[in-house]
């Protein structure tokens, strides 16, 4: 039952490897005799025994519970009065500790030694409580670390071991709650950045650690919520963090953590006493590790700039929007938390980066930004990736200091590797909604020949057009048990798009659109460019050239000559795709060797439009004006000294 229930929490997610892969694949080799001396030091030292670690009171805890069990109930009734009165004088030995003026720890106050209880039965007491059973493996890592410091320095090894363990808990530098686990390893020189180093901060945090009595899927579970928790808390505010190791226990089940900003897998269980060898093999690598291969990225330097000044102010959250009360609580619906987690926004800002394609200033801009666009599309291609967002605000340009044109594809947040076939799910739906490819849009392949043959036949409406086209490449689908990926031509297509937008979206300056005219331009442009809905317009307008043509022909005169270019380019992007998709071995990388080349050579070469294209200035198309009197604003405003004197004279009349 734990390891079924241990299998559907995992998942897929997070695989399993083995220990000696971990070491191997994510912490330097230790040298066999460094290794030998450092273990029989502790053995010598009686830190490690043939039972395993000497500290831990496994087999006590064991034994605890077996006489727990024999108990009877009146026994187990005195047991518990008696540990609750134990406990009580407890706390009030540490707060008269606290009140000295030496304070707990001091070389003037007795230290209390903890013995387990007797019960009147004669019984030990069987509760051990979490933190006093597993503070002993704390001095025991941190005996293997000194060992491992002595024998270097023998050895006359350059590097030290480079950090602590603890179980206190840390603070964070900045102004976000600060997240606590059970055990840390910590750095021994600070990278904080706060003045003083007083307390430890989680910039030095390596390991963070979580450890459970018992060792059951429950508990295996909190360990594994807490420990993610706290390693994105940390990587989330540190940018240095390249990956972050961690540690679980389940009494004296133990997983070793690899966690990097792209993979994470977990080890194999390992028995904490019986395979303590191994266990010690982990901390010793970890502790001849330098900082780079502790996680660091060293070319990152850690800064503090200005202060925390002003008043202090609360800001409310808006909670659940509520519908009513419910007087009876059974009737409450149970909020799933688990599968809702918070997320951390980033902003990334970048100097002198340029503006946007939706404010070039012509047409000739416009296609030269487009062309080093399709030059970016062609290296992404040559690493096996797509970008899966192209729009007019992902790319960027700006004049350098000669004058010429430098574009910044940007937004990389959903690029994928499509280099090597995986056995996935489909691809979602995904890009901008003006400028996301017709096949994307619709979540099937629309050009094969099936789908061809087919579409010959289907009613002349076109919204049963598109529905029937989206259904066959459906049932092509299901049939062919095939499913639709992310391509490289979808991002090109995308170029197109903003070509087309582009130019339904401006106008010559100076050019002026009014009454029907106007209505008709908004009309065809939201026809090719439905928002948020796709349209059987916009697949016709690539699909059918008779169509595109038409809608071109609606385009001001001076446009003539890039519409015409558009027009050229969607006849080239759907002979690809018709070409490519009846091919065996779509949609490998290799169909689409020659699509880059061939779009900025032929279709966006300067030589081609530079002497033809409108290279006036342009303007935004103007918006349908409203007809009628404005709509009444229900917000507040100033009553003039007028106005409140003639309501007051008319109430005066009234009463008359």
């Amino acid at each position: 039952m734990d390891s079924a229930m241990e299998d559907m929490y995992m998942g897929p997610t997070i695989p399993q490897v083995t220990l000696e892969y971990f070491l191997s694949s994510c912490l330097p080799p230790v040298d066999e005799e460094i290794f030998s001396k450092v273990y029989d030091n502790l053995k010598a030292k009686k830190v490690i025994t043939k039972e395993g670690w000497d500290a831990m009171e496994c087999d006590e805890l064991e034994k605890r519970r077996a006489d727990q069990g024999k108990e009877s109930r009146k026994q187990r009734k005195r047991r518990k009065q008696n540990e609750r009165r134990r406990k009580k004088e407890q706390n009030k030995e540490q707060v008269s500790q606290q009140r000295t003026p030496d304070g707990p720890g001091s070389a003037n106050t007795p230290q209390q030694v903890d013995e387990p209880s007797q019960t009147s039965a004669g019984q030990p007491a069987a509760t051990i409580h979490e933190n006093d059973f597993f503070d002993p493996l704390t001095h025991c890592f941190n005996a293997v670390l000194d060992e491992a410091n002595q024998v270097l320095v023998e050895e006359d090894h350059w590097r030290e071991v480079l950090f602590k363990f603890r179980s206190n808990p840390r603070s964070s530098e900045a102004t976000h709650e600060s997240h606590k686990s059970d055990v840390y390893a910590l750095l021994k020189e600070s990278r904080a950045i706060k003045e003083p180093h007083a307390e430890d901060h989680e910039s030095d945090v390596i390991l963070p650690g979580e450890y459970r009595k018992d060792d059951n899927w429950v508990n295996q579970k909190e360990n594994i919520r807490k420990l993610i928790g706290a390693v994105n808390h940390i990587m989330a505010y540190d940018l240095t963090r390249r990956f972050m190791f961690g540690i679980t226990i389940e009494h004296k089940s133990t997983r070793f953590w690899f966690f990097s900003r792209s993979h994470a897998f977990v080890t194999c269980r390992v028995d904490l006493q019986k395979e303590a060898k191994q266990v010690i093999s982990v901390i010793l690598a970890l502790g001849s590790a330098t900082l780079h291969e502790l996680g660091f990225d060293l070319t990152i330097e850690r800064v503090f700039s200005g202060g925390i000044s002003g008043s202090s102010l609360a800001m409310r959250t808006p909670g659940l929007y509520t519908l009513g009360t419910v007087a009876n609580r059974d009737q409450l619906c149970h909020i799933v938390r688990e599968h809702y987690d918070c997320k951390v926004h980033y902003r990334l800002l970048m100097k002198d980066a340029g503006s946007t394609l939706d404010d070039v200033p012509n047409l000739l801009t416009l296609l030269k930004c487009l062309k080093q666009v399709v030059k970016a599309l062609q290296y992404m291609y040559s690493a096996g990736y797509v970008h899966r967002d192209i729009s007019t605000r992902n790319v960027l340009y700006r004049y350098d200091v000669n004058g010429q044109i430098s574009v910044h594809l940007c937004d990389l947040e959903y690029v994928k590797d499509v280099s090597q076939p995986r056995e996935a799910n489909q691809d979602v739906k995904m890009g901008t909604p003006h400028f996301i490819a017709v096949e994307v849009e619709t979540g099937g392949y629309l050009f094969t020949s099936l789908s061809r043959s087919k579409a010959t036949a289907l009613h002349p409406s076109r919204a049963l057009l598109l529905g029937s086209q989206w259904q066959n490449a459906r049932n092509r689908q299901r049939a062919a048990g095939s499913r639709f990926v992310f391509n490289y031509l979808h991002d090109l297509e995308s170029v197109w798009w903003i070509m087309v937008y582009t130019l339904f979206s401006k106008l010559p300056k100076g050019m002026v659109l009014e009454g029907e005219r106007l209505k008709e331009h908004h009309a065809i442009r939201g026809q090719i460019f439905p928002h948020p809905n796709m349209s059987a317009e916009r697949l016709l307008f690539l699909r059918d050239q008779d169509q595109r043509i038409s809608y071109l022909d609606n385009l001001p005169n001076a446009f003539d000559s890039i519409g015409f270019l558009a027009s050229l380019l969607g006849d080239y992007l759907q002979t690809q795709y018709e070409l490519l998709e009846d091919k065996p071995e779509f949609p490998s990388g290799s169909c689409f060797a020659d699509l880059h080349r061939t779009i900025f050579t032929d279709f966006l070469d300067e030589t081609v439009y530079d002497k033809v294209v409108f290279s006036g200035g342009l303007c935004r198309v103007p918006p349908i004006p409203v007809e009628g009197p404005p709509p009444a604003t229900r917000g507040k405003r100033k009553v003039g000294t007028e106005e409140v004197e003639k309501t007051s004279s008319s109430f005066a009349k009234e009463e008359r």
